[in-house]
């Protein structure tokens, strides 16, 4: 009996969709969380957009329902496609998702 029921929940699909890029990762800490994005940004300008796809990829990782929802009752479908890298998402949309995760945006002298 115990064999059906984990069988059973192997194939419950899941509630949210997972990441492709990270399909089992944990969530990961704020300090590890803005050390991904610090390095992202450390790449310049030609890889702006890798900056992004990272914070799409870690808003999956912490749970793109609840970011979503904090972002002002986004979709988590509107909220993927905005962080997917294909466009420039808004510097607003940006602030929200990081401060669903828990971090800040700072500028600092270079």
């Amino acid at each position: 009996m115990l064999q059906k029921s984990v069988e059973h929940q192997e194939r419950t699909p899941p509630t949210s969709k997972p990441s492709a890029a990270l399909p089992d990762a944990p969530r990961r800490s704020p300090e590890e969380s803005a050390a991904l994005l610090t390095n992202c940004m450390r790449e310049g300008d030609s890889e702006a957009m890798l900056f992004v796809r990272t914070l799409g990829l870690l808003a999956d990782v912490h749970g793109i329902n609840d970011i979503a929802r904090a972002c002002g009752g986004l979709s988590a479908d509107a909220l993927r496609r905005e962080l997917s890298g294909q466009r420039a998402p808004s510097l607003q949309t940006v602030v929200k998702v990081l401060r669903a995760m828990d971090l800040r945006f700072r500028v600092r002298p270079s």
